[in-house]
């Protein structure tokens, strides 16, 4: 089979999502011819990666053509956008040069000559891959309509504030107006259908490196946080001030990088706790195995998560996570806290005085994890391509559908 996926971002994979998409196209490209369209490097070049062929689209930021914060700026981008988006129209000066009209362009082009088109959640994406009749979209991350709001309350009316908004929008449309969809997590699937009675949608779970089931642990004295740097979606903000409330003799480590990442720096000065957290900037490999398992436990105060590549992680080198609700997801190696400094607060006191709490929920965490691989997903992966080119039509496959639409209501979603 030939596949196409689209994605925002290219090699290093510095995110979870990324990671999936390629953990996922290296088992799958033993069998199948897969290409993958991207950014992050020039337009036009190539370069294959564990057998997989990756082609670049240069800068994928959804606010390239965006040229000031002024509100009639945002108004007239978003105007262009919608005409993007809804009514495919390409032709827009914004536009030129962009990855949007790359991107349209190359399909129009080439998009006849594959078997099956996945959309990785590239908003750009959505109105070109309309047009082929075997798709599917895979939902990494969703954003609900208190996110929306919270950021711009929060963070305040500039350009970063429209991000959120536009991803909502725009994944709202995505849901009513296609059926077939892979998500990471049952809430995400429920929250689907509840808006689209007729999706189609499979619920498949990533994984992470399965040799760190077996990596011997230690403790340290330091809490790991290790993810992209956005002090927004990643609770960061909260998480600092907490930090600076406790007195003890553990460093929190904040393992990443990101477009916050000096205004994380400078809010550690201000809050002066400058000796007491250390950045060390991205990791992988021997580095990250090193933190994950000598680490007391990982933070993770999140607003907005997917089933994410650091929360596996923790959970195989058997290590316990602070984390919201967002985070969770049914680990059994999450210790719960509310969404505020307080509770983080609390919770960071609780683990760190309870060596045993920190032993019961890593091993928990150890023993779920035996279920997730990357090679069960991409058989999972490779049914629903087969179900949509025979069929085209996937089979829907929500487990615990009545036990965890609740969880929907929760907060605010919609």
């Amino acid at each position: 089979m030939n596949i196409l996926r689209i994605m925002l971002n290219a090699p290093p994979f510095k995110g979870g999502a990324e990671n999936r998409i390629h953990e996922i196209s290296k088992v799958l490209a033993k069998k199948h011819k897969i290409t993958v369209l991207t950014g992050g490097i020039p337009e036009g070049k190539e370069k294959v990666v564990d057998g997989i062929r990756y082609i670049y689209f240069g800068d994928m930021n959804i606010f390239t053509g965006f040229k000031n914060d002024s509100l009639s700026e945002m108004i007239k981008w978003l105007i262009d956008v919608s005409r993007y988006i809804f009514f495919k129209n390409i032709n827009i000066k914004r536009f030129e040069g962009t990855y949007l009209r790359a991107m349209a362009d190359w399909l129009n082009k080439n998009g006849k000559d594959y078997d099956i088109i996945i959309n990785e959640f590239t908003p750009g994406a959505i109105r070109p891959i309309s047009n082929y009749p075997y798709s599917l979209n895979v939902i990494h991350l969703r954003y609900s309509l208190f996110d929306t709001f919270e950021k711009s309350t929060k963070f305040g009316w500039k350009f970063n504030w429209l991000e959120v908004p536009y991803y909502y929008l725009f994944q709202q449309f995505l849901f009513l107006t296609n059926k077939n969809f892979i998500v990471c997590k049952t809430d995400d699937a429920n929250a689907i259908h509840f808006l689209n009675k007729n999706a189609k949608i499979k619920v498949i779970h990533p994984a992470a490196d399965p040799s760190l089931r077996k990596a011997k642990t230690e403790e340290k004295n330091f809490i790991l946080y290790m993810g992209r740097i956005d002090k927004y979606q990643k609770g960061l903000d909260l998480l600092l001030e907490a930090f600076a409330e406790l007195n003890c003799k553990e460093k929190l480590v904040v393992a990443g990088d990101g477009y916050d990442l000096l205004e994380l720096k400078e809010k550690v000065k201000d809050l002066d706790i400058k000796n007491r957290v250390k950045f060390v900037g991205w990791v992988a490999g021997n580095s990250k195995r090193k933190l994950l398992t000598k680490c007391k436990f990982v933070v993770m105060p999140s607003r907005i998560e997917g089933l994410s590549l650091t929360s596996l992680e923790a959970a195989y080198c058997g290590k316990a996570i602070l984390g919201t609700n967002a985070v969770a997801h049914g680990l059994p190696n999450v210790y719960l806290i509310e969404l505020n400094k307080q509770d983080i607060y609390r919770g960071l006191i609780t683990l760190l005085n309870n060596s045993k709490l920190r032993k019961k929920l890593g091993n928990k965490g150890r023993k779920a994890a035996n279920k997730f691989s990357w090679e069960s997903s991409a058989g999972l992966e490779e049914d629903s391509y087969n179900q949509i080119f025979n069929n085209n039509k996937l089979k829907s496959e929500i487990t615990g559908f009545d036990e965890n639409l609740k969880n929907i209501f929760k907060r605010p979603s919609f």
